[in-house]
This record gives structure tokens, C-alpha cells and sequence, in this order.
């Protein structure tokens, strides 16, 4: 990751223009997101792990994660995958079960065996019979390993929806 983090700065500060913008309705299905993902699509991977957070599916998600993961939220910070695992996974998958997202605007960056993903969402659900409406950001820096894009950074955060 100490050579990770200073190419990732030096690449940021590029503006290298949006490889991949969508709209609300471009959002994949899992299906497709696994076989896009087993094809080596960074995109596809990000996909693959967000369906499997939703899904409930601890297993597949840790699968995406680079040992070495870094997640920020809330102003908090996990330096593991181990420590996500320990800490916020459960409660981001019971967050995601039952909520409805729809992506807002996406753009994919690429260098190398470098990829940041910048996605705007908007999620609603129900929780405690209290109905939730978010503005989220995702930012999802993923590099390419030997068993194909691994996720080694996540960023999250939220604020109530304003149309």
C-alpha cells in the first residue's frame, strides 16, 4: 500500500476526463456483475462486491477486499480487511438488505493496474419504522492482483437526500 498511496495522489491530481459515466438505470444485475467481474472488469468488481453487501453475503464480500483494505466512514477509519470484517460489515449489510439504491452518476478511472471508481447514489429504507432517504458518495480505489481487481479502499459517506 506504501507504493499504492503516492501513485494514487500523483494520478488524482491528473484529469485524465471520465472513461465510463452512467445514469440511474445502468446499474447491473449480479449475474452479470460475476461474469463481468470473472472477465477482469474492475467496474464489474466494485459491482460484484456492493451486490454481495446487499445480498448479505460476508463471504463473497470479504472475497473482493485487498488484505490491506483502508475504509473510511463517518469520519472513522478500518486499516484491515480484517478489522472492516470485525467491525462495520455486519451492520453495513443489515443497512443494505432492505434499502432501495439507485445510482445517480458514476465515472471509472483507470491506470495501470490501478482503478477509482467515484459513484453517487441515492438510498432509502425503513429502519426501526423510520424511513431513511440518503445522498451517498462512494469513492473505490482497486488495484489489479493475480486473482484479478482486489478492493483496497473505500471511502463512504452520507447525508439526508435534497432533490
Amino acid at each position: 500500500m506504501k507504493t499504492v498511496l503516492p501513485l494514487l495522489v500523483a494520478i488524482l491530481t491528473l484529469n485524465l476526463g471520465p472513461l465510463f459515466a452512467t445514469g440511474p438505470d445502468a446499474l447491473r444485475s449480479e449475474a452479470h456483475a460475476q461474469t463481468a467481474a470473472a472477465e477482469g472488469s474492475a467496474l464489474a468488481a466494485l459491482e460484484a462486491f456492493n451486490a454481495a453487501l446487499k445480498a448479505g453475503d460476508a463471504e463473497r464480500v470479504l472475497s473482493w477486499l485487498a488484505p490491506d483494505l483502508q475504509v473510511f466512514e463517518s469520519g472513522g477509519a478500518e486499516r484491515s480487511k480484517a478489522e472492516y470484517a470485525a467491525h462495520h460489515l455486519k451492520h453495513d449489510m443489515d443497512f443494505l438488505k432492505g434499502a432501495r439504491q439507485d445510482l445517480l452518476h458514476r465515472q471509472v478511472r483507470e491506470a495501470g493496474d490501478l482503478s477509482w471508481i467515484l459513484s453517487e447514489s441515492r438510498i432509502r429504507t425503513t429502519i426501526k419504522d423510520r424511513d431513511i432517504d440518503l445522498s451517498s458518495i462512494e469513492t473505490a480505489v482497486l488495484t489489479r492482483t493475480a486473482s484479478g481487481w482486489r478492493i483496497v479502499h473505500l471511502h463512504w459517506s452520507s447525508q439526508p437526500y435534497k432533490p
